[in-house]
């Protein structure tokens, strides 16, 4: 009989060590995402690509991505509402992922890790000092329809999916069940538009379709935990935690890419 450490490294890919260490970063994105409703590969691709390159960190969370927000859009379907506000962004995002996604899987190591470093810095730092430009209504949709093509734009190539788009949303005054609807659908259909580009190219393989399955586990639980968080702490104060964590982790990306 084969060794639990070979059948776990000829199974998902990766060693037991890396295995638990993966599977705690989906747990701990789930809690993050429960309590804040956005920030899942916030967390999981700086985490993850301390340890695998970033297009494997992507391929990773792509089904705990498109689980997770299917749960949360389920959740908040009282907000369904919201989309016919918020679709001149959804349109040109689904447009725009698989091109955007099939260039960056032409780029080098280092330009994606500044890319992913640049989107959380830029996504955290507007979180952190309340940026909310104010749009007149009468240049929302087209407003909306420019943050679609950047949201896909740079969620092609990183599987961020909450830049420009959360800055948008926010602008709009929308409630937290209409807020948490509008960004899960985001998520959603921009993860379903980079995962069918990554199948159809080849880039996913068995190993980490078995790995990304099983990480969905944890990150369940950890949404239902992040849930029941939420209802005993301000989420202010833990979203302002979970910013500042995520600064580091994307001024630690930015310095991989320098070399640093």
């Amino acid at each position: 009989m084969a060794p639990a450490s070979m059948t776990i490294a000829s199974l998902f890919g990766v060693e037991p060590y890396l295995l638990a260490y993966i599977l705690a970063v989906f747990l701990l994105a789930g809690i993050v995402k429960g309590v804040v409703a956005f920030g899942l590969p916030l967390v999981t691709i700086p985490l993850l690509s301390l340890t695998m390159p970033v297009p494997h960190a992507i391929v990773l969370s792509l089904l705990p991505v498109l689980c997770s927000n299917v749960a949360q859009a389920y959740m908040c379907r009282r907000g369904l509402p919201a989309l016919r506000i918020i679709w001149p962004l959804l349109v040109p995002l689904v447009i725009t992922v698989p091109i955007s996604a099939r260039y960056a899987t032409q780029l080098d190591e280092k330009t994606l890790y500044a890319i992913a470093g640049g989107a959380i810095e830029m996504l955290v730092l507007t979180q952190l000092f309340g940026f909310r430009p104010v749009i007149q209504p009468q240049y929302r949709r087209p407003a909306l329809f420019v943050s679609g093509i950047l949201t896909g734009a740079v969620g092609g190539a990183t599987s961020f999916f909450g830049f420009p788009a959360i800055q948008i949303f926010l602008t709009l005054n929308l409630g937290m069940t209409e807020f948490a609807l509008a960004t899960s659908v985001t998520f959603l259909l921009g993860s379903i538009a980079l995962g069918s580009t990554f199948g159809t190219a080849g880039h996913i393989s068995g190993p980490d379709i078995h790995l990304s399955v099983l990480a969905v586990l944890p990150l369940l639980l950890g949404l239902v935990a992040g849930q029941r968080l939420s209802t005993r702490i301000s989420p202010v104060v833990f979203r302002r935690i979970a910013l500042l964590i995520l600064l580091v982790t994307g001024l630690y990306l930015l310095g991989h890419s320098l070399g640093v």
